[in-house]
């Protein structure tokens, strides 16, 4: 379940997006008495139902202002900043081992051998008290 309450590096990331975009004066802007309530609008609209990360959504953020700046002509939606909001990048794959089925079964070996003289059951084995 999504954290309830916006965290401020998500407050300050939308909070200053949207004072850019006022500062280009699009049609239909907040006034400057009406900018505090349209933000905290936007902020509880966009935190709410999702799962937002400093470290990977941040840059997305930025970028989404970054594309609404350059393509409006009204003052914008919440909807039109999740369209425009980049995919979350995706994490390098690992590559393939090259490890031979020969060199696994002594790595396996050798680590059975360390398992033993600590002790420890082989890995894989039960343990009392689990199933």
């Amino acid at each position: 379940m999504p954290n309830k309450r916006p965290r401020a590096w998500f407050a300050d990331a939308i909070g200053i997006g949207l004072k850019g975009l006022r500062a280009m004066r699009p049609e239909g802007h907040p006034g400057a008495d009406e900018m505090e309530p349209c933000t905290i609008m936007w902020i509880e609209a966009l935190w709410r139902e999702r799962h937002w990360d400093a470290a990977l959504d941040a840059p997305r953020i930025q970028t989404a202002f970054d594309r609404l700046a350059v393509g409006m002509l009204r003052w914008p939606m919440p909807a039109q900043f999740l369209r425009l909001l980049p995919d979350r990048a995706q994490p390098l794959a690992l590559p393939e081992t090259t490890i031979s089925p020969e060199k696994r079964a002594q790595v396996r070996a050798r680590l059975a051998d360390l398992r033993a003289s600590l002790g420890k059951p082989p890995a894989g084995a039960p343990t009392k008290g689990k199933k």
